[in-house]
């Protein structure tokens, strides 16, 4: 990931190492039959200190579906010590799972 997100809030690929895009990786990866999977943290930083998914979710996992990812390494680094029941309480529950983590269960 780049070190910051995009104007509207969105998770932007690091134009370094990914100079084609994460969906343009994910293209090459499927051609060759194989799934792309990424890694997020449920922080505001990632264990590396780049942008975690905290208080955006659903926007993030939106942006890893329009790239073409097939599965998510979720951590938990930059919390905010804010307990996962209050993190996700806003998106509703449903059949025992939080309404972003069946989103991302289905990428």
């Amino acid at each position: 990931m780049a070190p910051e997100r995009d104007a509207e809030g969105n998770l932007q690929p690091d134009p370094d190492r990914f100079p084609g895009g994460i969906a343009a990786l994910a293209d090459y990866v499927h051609g060759r039959g194989l799934k792309l999977g990424i890694y997020e943290s449920a922080g505001t930083t990632t264990c590396e200190g780049l942008p975690g998914s905290l208080d955006h979710e659903e926007q993030d996992a939106q942006t890893f579906a329009t790239w073409g990812v097939d599965y998510l390494k979720y951590d938990n680094c930059g919390n905010e010590g804010r307990p996962a029941y209050d993190r996700y309480k806003g998106d509703g529950r449903r059949a025992g799972r939080d309404r972003a983590g069946d989103r991302l269960q289905h990428l």
